[in-house]
């Protein structure tokens, strides 16, 4: 069986760029946000078995869901996810899925009318997925707390907690919610607390999985990751066991660098300045009103709180306490060599 590798994060924090690095690896099965449908208030979900199961809550499905992919029981997803626009926008998802929603459009759309012939077909991408090295999952819907009873139970189940300078991610939800037309606009102080809220309870959990698991708990601080690319994917591939080959090293400069720069391994872009774009977009207002519900989250996760406009604006001022690589980094404390 596979190893389980869940990536856990939040929305607009760079976990697609995380996640297309990781699925590099063709012993990768990889899976990206399997919970998406969820959002749609699902509970009654009926499976291949031909049963209709109903779950009392979010968690609940969540929970039997995560499990179904960690141990490559595929029949044990619920149909619905196969309608799923995260499952048929095939770019964002591994290979695997790729092909399996290419070569069985037929078996997958007859799916309710069907369903143990679905179930059949589901098998053959059970074995592929049980014949992986690893299988990851990438998921901003999952609670940390929720993978407790999983990491106690799989011995061989993996995270990679992948967290962000909160004020980038808060500006960056913002701006979504505000242009899209599904959601209504929430206010900078009601969307600032709640997603501060989370990630600090994540934080403090992650922190007890650090303790309880130190060799299957790896975090990851994206502004270290996209400023340190080559050595911080090096780091993730040993984590995770897997071959830091010449051809990731090849893809990852073909990913962040254009064709005639790439001869010389120069990045499209200035990482520093893509890091720290947001810096550029925002007030003094926004930078007061979240540093004042967020100054918890950042003194944990090794953020600084921004005094004034210069600070906010000059972009050599650095707004996170450590440059080091992950070895040497855990929530904002200098780890002793």
């Amino acid at each position: 069986m596979p190893v389980p590798v869940v990536l856990v994060t939040y929305s607009r924090s760079g976990s697609c760029f995380v996640g297309n690095i990781l699925k590099l690896d063709d012993s990768v099965f990889y899976i990206f946000e399997p919970l998406h449908f969820l959002k749609f208030g699902y509970r009654v979900l009926r499976f291949a078995d031909g049963s209709v199961r109903t779950f009392s809550t979010y968690l609940e499905v969540a929970e039997h869901i995560l499990r179904a992919w960690f141990t490559c029981q595929l029949t044990e997803i619920p149909l619905e996810y196969w309608n799923e626009e995260m499952f048929q926008y095939l770019k964002i998802q591994g290979k695997h899925l790729f092909y399996f929603r290419e070569r069985y459009t037929k078996e997958i759309y007859g799916k309710f009318r069907y369903p143990r012939i679905f179930k059949a077909t589901l098998q053959i991408l059970e074995k592929t997925c049980t014949k992986s090295k690893l299988v990851i999952i990438k998921t901003i819907r999952t609670p940390m707390f929720l993978l407790n009873k999983a990491l106690s139970e799989l011995d061989n189940l993996k995270i990679i907690y992948l967290y962000r300078d909160p004020r980038a991610i808060i500006r960056s939800q913002i701006r979504n919610l505000y242009n899209s037309k599904e959601n209504t606009f929430v206010s900078l102080n009601d969307h600032a607390e709640n997603v501060c809220a989370r990630i600090f309870h994540d934080a403090i959990t992650f922190d007890m999985f650090s303790q309880y698991y130190p060799e299957r708990v790896l975090p990851l601080k994206y502004e270290t990751f996209t400023m340190h690319l080559m050595s911080e994917t090096k780091h993730i591939y040993i984590y995770l066991n897997l071959t830091f080959t010449d051809r990731i090293v090849k893809t990852l400069i073909k990913m962040t660098t254009t064709k005639e720069q790439a001869k010389n391994y120069i990045a499209k872009h200035n990482s520093k300045e893509l890091v720290d774009r947001w810096r550029t977009l925002v007030n003094m207002s926004f930078v007061d009103t979240v540093d004042k519900l967020c100054s918890h989250v950042y003194s944990r996760l090794g953020y600084l709180q921004i005094s004034d406009e210069t600070m906010l604006k000059n972009l050599s001022i650095p707004l996170h306490l450590n440059k080091s690589t992950n070895k040497q980094f855990h929530f904002g404390q200098e780890i002793p060599d």
